[in-house]
């Protein structure tokens, strides 16, 4: 995962003061020049907030621990903020933003809940690898199945050389 955050939404009203992660993404762009209404496409002119179509719930489940971090920063700036007895903001749900339609989809709470506990393990589990030099490498078993698919975008599976990888290499 790399990146920034392309939009933070800040909105506020009589009732609240809202902020809102959102990313842009641009997968089937192509398709817009003749492409079939089909993927992304299908759920243009929905007015659902959450994802409209099984490719928009492909595309969150996608890119749901980047918008897991982004959530948990804003989170926690948005806590500090609070607790100093500063003014601070409601953190809404993330959301993407579909290029391809216009689309601003967001996390449902079960995807997020789901994304913030898969968020809260790894970050627990890079930082006993990071803070502990004697953990054996056995501890930390190779991934298999659908799981196993986090390998091709991780750097210690990369390059000429991985060090690691899914457990059926």
């Amino acid at each position: 995962m790399n990146g920034v955050i392309d939009l933070v939404l800040c909105t506020r009203t009589p009732e609240a003061s809202t902020i809102r992660p959102i990313d842009l993404k641009t997968e089937e762009a192509g398709r817009m020049h003749g492409g079939p209404s089909d993927g992304l496409l299908a759920a243009m002119g929905s007015e659902e907030p959450g994802p409209a179509s099984e490719a928009e719930e492909e595309i969150l489940r996608k890119h749901r621990m980047q918008l897991a971090l982004y959530y948990r920063a804003l989170e926690s700036i948005e806590n500090a903020k609070r607790d100093a007895d500063l003014p601070y903001r409601e953190v809404l749900p993330p959301a993407i933003l579909i290029g391809v339609t216009g689309r601003m989809v967001e996390y449902p709470e079960d995807i997020l809940d789901e994304s913030l506990d898969e968020l809260e393990g790894l970050l627990a589990r890079t930082a006993r690898m990071a803070l502990s030099s004697d953990v054996p490498l056995s501890d930390f078993a190779r991934l298999s199945g659908e799981a196993a698919s986090v390998c091709e975008s991780c750097p210690f599976h990369r390059g000429s050389l991985p060090i690691c990888g899914p457990a059926e290499s």
